[in-house]
């Protein structure tokens, strides 16, 4: 998956009103382009796609996590019809999958996501900056999860690696950790 960078919100919507021109005159079977997102970046986009296009609003479900108590990633669809649709890109404990021609999805998308939907034509995107390389993550105490997120200059395999190489670090970090309460336990330290 290769990720292209913007300047603006403009200059991303810009760009995927042209894949949409393209893949609406060349497939016979033409679906749609999705773009998913957190909420702060598909306002943006919707909000161009309203100003700067005649395409019709069919269903909108787009709420800010504090109002909805949904903190996951938005998907916004544009259909074979030139018809937006908005919605939760998660439902439950998973992600949607979809089959639509071309799907762009912020770097700051779930790997989840992703790799439910790795089998599509995914194009990762950043609005505003190039970072050359940077990791960072957050870990939710409550639930034992970690989101992870890596911005590289480098396609979804390389960062793939990168993700499989700090998960095998944390498992013998956990391994070693177990082992020593083990002894702890052993000699009731």
């Amino acid at each position: 998956m290769r990720t292209l960078y913007f300047n603006s919100t403009d200059d991303f919507v810009d760009s995927v009103l042209e894949y949409y021109e393209r893949y609406e005159h060349k497939a016979e079977d033409f679906t749609g382009i999705s773009i998913v997102a957190p909420y702060e970046v598909l306002i943006g986009v919707l909000n161009h796609l309203v100003k700067c296009t005649s395409f019709n609003m069919k269903n909108i479900h787009l709420e800010d996590g504090e109002c909805a108590d949904y903190w996951s990633e938005w998907i916004l669809t544009v259909d074979f019809e030139r018809q937006i649709w908005v919605q939760e890109a998660k439902y439950g404990s998973g992600y949607i999958f979809t089959e639509d021609d071309v799907v762009f999805v912020h770097n700051d998308v779930n790997s989840a996501f992703v790799k439910k939907n790795e089998k599509e034509n995914l194009i990762a995107f950043e609005i505003g900056t190039q970072d050359n390389e940077s990791v960072s993550h957050v870990a939710n105490h409550d639930t034992d999860d970690y989101h992870l997120t890596v911005k590289s200059n480098s396609d979804a395999i390389e960062a793939l690696k990168i993700v499989k190489d700090l998960e095998s670090r944390i498992n013998r970090m956990n391994i070693v950790l177990a082992e020593m309460d083990r002894f702890y336990r052993l000699f009731q330290w």
